[in-house]
């Protein structure tokens, strides 16, 4: 009985270890959406579902979640004549600012992580 006690008491504490390693509560902040999916022990992980934030899964077992940003993106790239020029096919240098405004819809985030994340 003495040498029972030390070894259920560490295979509790190794129990105790593997629970706390694996389970999360996934949070998405408001401005977001929540790719949220369970973690594989071997194979594929398992799509688990869509979130908009502010929301949060609860406590649960090898979940994780990829947040993605649903507000606008804008992006302004200057081309400057004698620094970074576009040339042009008679060769003149040429310059422009391009301005690019995108955003994922909430709707096709699934898609869009399952395409193009890592």
């Amino acid at each position: 009985m003495k040498r029972l006690l030390p070894i259920l008491g560490g295979l509790m504490l190794i129990g105790a270890l593997v629970w706390l390693v694996n389970v999360s509560n996934e949070q998405v902040p408001a401005g977001y959406v929540g790719y949220i999916y369970q973690k594989a022990i071997a194979g594929h992980s398992k799509f688990i579902g869509i979130m908009k934030g502010p929301s949060s899964t609860g406590w649960h077992w090898r979940y994780r979640s990829h947040i993605v940003s649903i507000t606008p993106f804008n992006y302004k790239e200057e081309f400057d004549r004698e620094a970074s020029p576009i040339l042009t096919s008679d060769k003149l240098r040429v310059g422009a600012v391009v301005n690019v405004t995108w955003r994922v819809h909430p709707d096709k985030v699934k898609d869009f992580v399952e395409r193009y994340s890592t």
